[in-house]
């Protein structure tokens, strides 16, 4: 693959990137429901401990962290496409 080809093709998967941002902006932000869903969804899963059990369950906190990070991904994309809009 050529230099220009390959500039070409990190350019395309940046533009695809932030059009995601936006999509997920959209969605969670840009939307009174989609606002309600990301809030419900946080309480769920991000606003709690992901360690579980005493003593700890590595399973479960495991589980829960998987559930945590889903939560966060959301939030760092909005955050981003935030970030890029300024």
């Amino acid at each position: 693959m050529e230099n220009s080809e390959r500039k070409a093709a990190v350019l395309a998967a940046q533009k695809a990137e932030q059009q995601l941002d936006q999509l997920f902006f959209n969605v969670f932000q840009g939307h009174p429901d989609g606002v309600k869903i990301l809030m419900d969804l946080s309480h769920l899963f991000y606003d709690r401990t992901s360690v579980v059990g005493s003593p700890v369950d590595v399973s479960a906190t495991l589980v829960h962290e998987g559930e945590r990070n889903v939560i966060l991904y959301i939030m760092g994309r909005i955050s981003r496409f935030q970030e890029n809009k300024k």
